[in-house]
Formats: C-alpha cells, structure tokens, sequence
C-alpha cells in the first residue's frame, strides 16, 4: 500500500471498510478531508480571511483540506497572501491591502 491512500476491502458486517486515510490532527480517528483546496476552505467561511498565523492556523487548514503546511503555504502564496514577521518574532500571512 502506497503511504496516504486508502485501501477498501470487506468487513465481517458485509460491508466495505477503508483504512489509510489522512488523520485529521488530534480527532484520534481517520476520516475524510473536509475540503478539496484551501479556495474551497476560504469560500465556506463567513466572512473573509484576511489573516493567517503561519504554524497553527497553517497545519488546521492543512488538516482540513487533507494538505501539507507547505501544500497550504504554496495556495496562500497563489491567493497573494504575504509572510510577515512582527517584532515579537511571530509569523503570519496576510493579504497586502491589510498591512
């Protein structure tokens, strides 16, 4: 079995069970991504995203999407997000016009 996918076989119950999914981060079980891109994580929120912190909000989203923190960091570069670091040492992305 390839490393990230799934492999489908039957259950006892007469049904079909799939292991090697992507664990979502802390959830202690596997399921399936929630969104296909981080575009379609953006657009189901509220109101827009004009800010992100680059480890936490980075993995959550990652785990969300079923993506890496650098498959994400990649599509906020895209989206025209930038990488900032405060005084404090903190890093975080944010649109331009919000700066």
């Amino acid at each position: 079995m390839v490393p990230g996918s799934a492999e489908l076989f039957d259950s006892p119950e007469g049904g079909l069970m799939s292991f090697g999914r992507r664990r979502l981060h802390g959830s202690g079980s596997y399921t399936e991504p929630k969104f296909q891109t981080v575009d379609d994580y953006f657009a189901s929120k509220s109101e827009p995203i004009t800010r992100i912190f680059d480890r936490g909000e980075v993995r959550d989203i990652g785990a969300k999407c079923g993506l890496s923190s650098e498959e994400v960091r990649g599509a906020l570069k895209r989206l025209g997000f930038e990488l900032i670091e405060r005084k404090s040492g903190v890093k975080e992305w944010k649109l331009p016009t919000q700066r």
